[in-house]
């Protein structure tokens, strides 16, 4: 599973929009965007968020998650995640 926070700086608030995206990759090599979630910045609170609603839409605890070094994504992962690589 990969995870990034895309910065947009569309729009005319002062304040600049993370989209924040997940994507898996299946066995078969099939790519599946499993999230794009709107936020102010990388928080723990809200990737928790979203990795928590995965389970209850079938998505299974992955292998490997791949991200840079955003500090709220890995808090997350150790939480929700504790056995999935980084």
């Amino acid at each position: 599973m990969w995870a990034d926070g895309i910065t947009v700086k569309a729009g005319l608030e002062s304040t600049k929009a993370v989209l924040l995206v997940l994507i898996a990759a299946l066995a078969d090599g099939t790519k599946v965007v499993l999230a794009v979630e709107s936020g102010h910045r990388e928080s723990a609170k809200i990737w928790a968020e979203i990795l928590r609603d995965l389970p209850r839409r079938g998505v299974c605890a992955p292998a490997c998650v791949i991200g840079d070094g955003a500090l709220g994504l890995w808090n997350a992962v150790g939480q929700g995640w504790p056995h999935a690589a980084e």
